[in-house]
Formats: C-alpha cells, structure tokens, sequence
C-alpha cells in the first residue's frame, strides 16, 4: 500500500478524507481501520487511529457524506457523543432506504436500541418492503413496535398486513388501531390478510370491514368470510355500505 502511515493529526486527516474513495478496513476506537483516497489521480492508503473525541466526530461526518454505506457498518466504533452517533445513524440511514437498508440493518453492527428504532420508523415511511425485515432490527419494547407499525401501515396496507406477524405485537387494542390504518390505506389487501392480525373482537372486525366498505373498488364482498363477523345485521350493515360505494 502507498503511504500507509498512523494519522492522529484532525488537520491531515480531514485533508485526507476530502478526497475520500472507500473503505478497506474499520476497527474499535483505539486501533487503526484503513481508508483509500485519491491524490493526484492516484490511489493512496492511510492508517487512521481515532484517539480523540471531536477528531472522531469529524470522520464519521466527512464518511457520512462519502460513503453513508460505509459508515452505517462501523458507527458504533466511532469514540463519539450518542447525540451525533444519533444523528449520523439516521442520517446515513436516509440515504440508503433506496437500497434497503432494512434488509441489511443486522450487518451494520448498530446495537443501540434508540437509535435502531429511530432508524426504522423512517424506514416505515420510505421501504415499500419495510415490514418483510421489521424483525431484523430486533427491537425489544412492543411499545417502539406499535409505533413503526403503525407509520408502516399508513405507508403500506398490504406489506404491513401480509407481515403484520413479523412485528411480534400481542396487544389487541394496538393491532386493532394498526389494521384500522392499514384498511384506510388500502382496504382491498388489508381484507385479504385480516385473519393475520389475530384480532378476536367481533366490534373491532366489525369497525374495520366498515371501513373498507367505504372504499371504492374495496372487495370486501370477495373477503366478508375472512373478517368471521358472526352478527347478521353487521354483515348486512357492511354490505349496504359496500353497496354505496
């Protein structure tokens, strides 16, 4: 390698990492991960050791706007404050949702619970297949679950109800809200899946065939079986509904 060499100066580095290529190899705080940039058209080496705050911070953000890839695998070595490990994670996240992040979350080495969460509500909001990989981002409170599916759902009806059990969610009253968002984004899938939600409330089914009744085009008719709505004048409820619509 050409000019491999230990930089702790921030002044050569940032130099350095202006014309940043790639990185070749990333290590913890304290030992020293490659980096490949370009002088003089030419490919150089260095060796980085991060031993200092406010220098690390510099790198992680000069590597953010390089390469958001590279840095979304190896936040979690960077010696920084967790407001801007914070704030480069989601930001590196947001330019990745092109190219699925989620599907990738586990191989980008990020433990931290806040900013996993963080990360996949915005996901919810950008990935059509979101909810097909919500489970790789492991996260442990159901009340964070609640939330990103629901942001999922009013994005995408069909994905969240088809995968809706991917999401781990046990409480009734939250699938009940989640399906309700789902229906009104798209009630034709929503109703295609409802037996995946679990929910057992013959109201709460009711409320949700309601509301794909509603829509134009919504199919319920095809699904009215799937929703197990025992009640005679509920189901003649839905059907004017339908009609009307």
């Amino acid at each position: 390698m050409k000019d491999c060499e230990n930089i702790k100066s921030s002044f050569f580095l940032v130099k350095k990492l202006d014309k940043f290529v790639g990185c070749v190899a990333f290590s913890p705080v304290g030992k020293p991960f490659c980096i490949k940039y370009l002088k003089d058209s030419q490919a150089y080496y260095s060796l980085i050791i991060i031993d200092d705050e406010n220098v690390s911070t510099k790198i992680a953000k000069i590597l953010l706007h390089k390469n958001p890839e590279a840095i979304s695998q190896c936040i979690q070595d960077f010696k920084i404050s967790e407001k801007d490990r914070l704030e480069i994670a989601i930001t590196a996240a947001q330019n990745l949702f092109h190219k699925g992040i989620s599907q990738k979350i586990q191989s980008s080495g990020i433990k931290d619970q806040q900013i996993l969460v963080q990360i996949a509500k915005i996901a919810a909001q950008y990935e059509s297949g979101f909810s097909s990989y919500i489970q790789n981002y492991e996260i442990e409170e159901e009340k964070d679950r609640i939330e990103i599916a629901k942001l999922a759902a009013q994005k995408n009806g069909e994905g969240t109800s088809q995968f809706i059990k991917n999401y781990g969610i046990t409480d009734q009253k939250a699938l009940f809200e989640i399906a309700k968002l789902a229906a009104q984004q798209n009630g034709w899938f929503t109703s295609a899946y409802i037996k995946n939600y679990g929910i057992t409330d013959q109201k709460a089914l009711f409320e949700i065939a309601k509301l794909v009744a509603q829509q134009k085009g919504n199919g319920i008719s095809k699904f009215i079986e799937l929703y197990g709505i025992t009640e005679e004048k509920d189901r003649i409820e839905i059907a004017k509904l339908a009609a009307q619509h």
